[in-house]
């Protein structure tokens, strides 16, 4: 069983190969952390959170992560609050954007 610290608070979760990626919920208030895509190990240590990056923020507004599941192919698929998806390469532990769906407002 893998542990995920209890001050993380799951919105989406996937286990593979001993590790666990979490996508947390998030907070929407000001100044609100939205880095919430982590990867932890079975003893719930933090092995990789994404790191911010302006380059995924919409109109200049942070772009939270919604969830996680596998593909058909067995790539990890992460998903955005404004519609984004990428694969998460979980050894080389980067992002790598495959649609830009936008949501068009």
């Amino acid at each position: 069983m893998i542990n995920i610290p209890k001050n993380i608070s799951v919105e989406s979760k996937l286990e593979i190969d001993r590790l666990i990626v979490v996508v947390a919920n998030f907070d929407d208030r000001p100044n609100a952390d939205f880095t919430n895509l982590y990867i932890f190990d079975t003893n719930g240590d933090l092995i990789w959170r994404v790191p911010e990056n302006k380059e995924r923020y919409i109109f200049d507004e942070p772009d939270p992560f919604t969830a996680v599941r596998s593909d058909e192919n067995g790539q990890i698929i992460v998903n955005t609050w404004a519609g984004l998806r990428y694969i998460l390469d979980v050894q080389g532990r980067r992002l790598i954007l495959i649609q830009d769906g936008r949501r068009p407002w």
